[in-house]
């Protein structure tokens, strides 16, 4: 990409594709533009042990610190590369993120639907005996009862990185109260994670990459098995 002209109020610039691109002069654009050349925009602090990496998705950022990893929303874009420069900001971040809270047992009663395939633990729920969705939101590989380290992920603490839409809060129907329920954006990630790895989409190379090579043949299998009872259906 090339800038082309920074104003004031906005940043133009040729994209990889030769298309002419305007965003607003931001601080998260302004570092994603000019700094790191349109890239994903990622930070490391090796004294704190904090490592930043944007996702595939724009302003959306995993932040690792203490073991423990957090995706932001959107919103926080600007704030995250303000603080590239003073670590205990970005720690403050993430104890915000980590003080979050959500009605476990409501998920619990919108997950009892999928039986045995979803069991809830003391760190979050495990899914297929495969994937573990912990209570922040955060997924990993999972074998005999505890977080598979087997393979490199795209999160520095081996996490999976999974990208959920961003929402500020969301409908979903309880089945026990016979009524429409909303959730907060953490239970809301939390949901769409186990959702997801229910029905993998086994096309997605970024996700497909951070699985150990049994799960993904175990994956592929189930995926052609489905293929092949729904052709019969047909």
């Amino acid at each position: 990409m090339r800038i082309l002209e920074i104003r004031k109020s906005h940043i133009f610039y040729i994209n990889d594709n030769g298309e002419v691109k305007i965003e607003p002069n931001t601080p998260y654009f302004k570092t994603k533009l000019v700094e790191f050349s349109g890239d994903r925009i990622s930070k490391y602090f090796p004294i704190e042990g904090i490592m930043i990496q944007e996702t595939f998705d724009e302003m959306i950022f995993n932040i690792t610190f203490n073991e423990t990893v957090v995706t932001t929303r959107p919103h926080l874009a600007d704030m995250i590369v303000e603080a590239f420069n003073d670590p205990e900001k970005i720690i403050e971040i993430v104890n915000k993120y980590n003080s979050n809270s959500f009605n476990v047992s409501l998920i619990e009663n919108f997950l009892e639907k999928y039986g045995e395939r979803v069991k809830v633990i003391d760190v979050g729920f495990v899914v297929d005996d495969l994937f573990l969705v912990d209570r922040n939101g955060t997924a990993y590989n999972w074998k005999d009862g505890k977080k598979n380290s087997d393979v490199r992920t795209n999160l520095s603490n081996g996490g999976i990185c999974i990208v959920v839409k961003n929402v500020s809060e969301k409908t979903i129907f309880d089945e026990h109260r016979k009524q429409q329920i909303t959730i907060d954006p953490l239970a809301f990630t939390v949901l769409s994670k186990i959702e997801f790895l229910l029905s993998p989409n086994t096309k997605d190379v970024v996700f497909m990459d951070q699985l150990p090579k049994e799960t993904v043949e175990i994956l592929q299998r189930q995926e052609s098995e489905k293929t092949f009872v729904q052709s019969r259906l047909q």
